[in-house]
């Protein structure tokens, strides 16, 4: 991965301008850096998107677990047991259920 730098610069006279960013913020400019451009910062910045990414996969192991029982006590309560069969065996017959019966709140 290629490293820009980008400078502020007035053109007419070639004067380079500083932001200042570096001088209000010394501790988040030196973290970044140290995350960025370190081999240690890199492997901590891999570790915490491997936790996030494993925390993720969680939740929506989670949500979809909620999805499929909400869908089967409704089908029970609603005495629809070849449905519940099929849904059992049948991902994509689930899934077509799940949308039918329980629509998500941002479709229209």
């Amino acid at each position: 991965m290629p490293l820009y730098h980008v400078d502020r610069v007035v053109r007419e006279t070639g004067r380079i301008v500083d932001n200042g960013f570096e001088e209000k913020f010394p501790l988040t400019s030196a973290s970044k850096h140290r995350y960025r451009e370190t081999e240690e910062g890199q492997q901590i910045m891999c570790e915490i998107m491997e936790r996030l990414n494993t925390e993720a996969r969680e939740e929506g192991r989670d949500e979809m677990r909620d999805e499929i029982n909400a869908l089967n006590i409704r089908l029970i309560n609603e005495n629809r047991l070849d449905d519940l069969h099929r849904a059992a065996t049948d991902i994509e017959y689930q899934a077509q259920l799940i949308n039918e019966l329980f629509p998500k709140k941002t479709q229209q």
